[in-house]
């Protein structure tokens, strides 16, 4: 539940409207710590890629626009629309009703602004009381922004990317393998002395997964190494 009324849930004069905002900043508040947490996680080839962006942009004398163009491609490509649309991003299910709708938008409105360093005004004045998040957080998007463009070391890279891409590794190593072996004649297959039982082991925990629908079979595999 989203906690926050969809009928012009910020603008002053409903009853409502006080409740409803700060029931907003902590939405926002949650967001932002997932993001920022995120990091940890970030993909090493954009660390690269945002790395070299922001190296030429500071050589340049530019840095500043290193930033637009970083939160430009991160947050306005990935991010909000992931807040705003879960559903199109598997994150949900299902897609949000109104009232959680609303407020996924109103989330993705406030990150946005942030991501874009500006203030609410204007026509969205009754978001301006938002305004004390966005100048609150600019030192931790400037964090944030440092980090996911810091280049990981080489060694911590291979691991990094050893442990997110295992599970589907030997997922495709198993069903090249398992094909494979079909077209060899016994006698080659006795040669490769434990490989059939290895594979026949992969082949039932694929078929435990798929029977308990609780995980998939690259996660079923990695408990095997």
């Amino acid at each position: 539940s989203s906690g926050i009324n969809a009928e012009w849930p910020l603008r002053p004069g409903g009853e409502d409207y006080t409740t409803n905002q700060q029931n907003m900043r902590m939405k926002v508040d949650k967001a932002w710590a997932l993001i920022l947490s995120s990091y940890t996680k970030f993909p090493p080839d954009l660390r690269d890629l945002f790395g070299r962006i922001r190296e030429r942009c500071e050589k340049a004398g530019r840095a500043e626009i290193s930033k637009k163009l970083i939160t430009g491609s991160i947050f306005l490509r990935f991010f909000c629309p992931a807040i705003m649309s879960p559903s199109l991003f598997n994150l949900t299910n299902e897609y949000p009703g109104e009232k959680v709708g609303r407020c996924l938008i109103l989330t993705a409105k406030v990150i946005q602004n942030l991501a874009n360093f500006t203030k609410f005004g204007g026509k969205e004045e009754y978001m301006s009381f938002m305004n004390e998040f966005v100048e609150s957080a600019i030192p931790n998007m400037d964090w944030f922004l440092s980090n996911i463009s810091d280049p990981l070391e080489k060694e911590y890279k291979a691991t990094e990317l050893y442990n997110s891409n295992i599970g589907h590794t030997l997922a495709s190593l198993h069903s090249f393998l398992t094909e494979r072996i079909q077209s060899l004649s016994p006698k080659e297959k006795e040669d490769l002395e434990g490989l059939p039982e290895i594979l026949q082991t992969l082949d039932a925990a694929c078929e435990t997964a798929k029977k308990e629908k609780s995980t998939d079979c690259d996660s079923a595999l990695i408990p095997l190494l």
